[in-house]
């Protein structure tokens, strides 16, 4: 990706992460139309992370009503601040880096949202506090 980022420039990229940003948002809302006005429930388990006599914690996904209506929350309002980011940083240097940070951000806040075990729950709650950290300092 860096060969790639580097031909197309920071604001190249920026419009990249804006079109993906986009497209999570379309397919939150295309999960919204599948599990919260349906009613289904998608738990996918990917892998057993801690198995210890009477502890079960796998990692995984979890996908319901409340699920859905925060992904739309939060992939929404993440496009709109990738938008408005583009034309805001125009004139700093590190943009990239910037848009990198609010990637960031927005991976683990999807990771916090859709999580089916308070530890996986915990891990992206930390790496909001990583995220904001970093775009704070910025």
């Amino acid at each position: 990706m860096s060969v790639v980022g580097r031909f197309l420039g920071s604001r190249g990229n920026s419009y990249i992460v804006s079109l993906l940003g986009f497209s999570t948002f379309l397919f939150s809302v295309l999960a919204f139309i599948d599990i919260g006005l349906k009613g289904n429930l998608i738990i996918s388990n990917y892998w057993s992370w801690v198995l210890i006599e009477g502890i079960y914690i796998e990692m995984g996904l979890l996908f319901d009503s409340i699920t859905v209506v925060m992904l739309i929350v939060v992939t929404g309002i993440s496009f709109l601040v990738y938008c408005y980011s583009i034309d805001y940083m125009a004139a700093d240097r590190h943009m990239s880096r910037f848009i990198s940070y609010l990637s960031l951000f927005t991976f683990f806040m999807v990771v916090l949202v859709t999580a089916p075990s308070y530890l996986q729950m915990f891990i992206g709650w930390e790496g909001v506090g990583i995220a904001s950290y970093l775009l704070i300092n910025f």
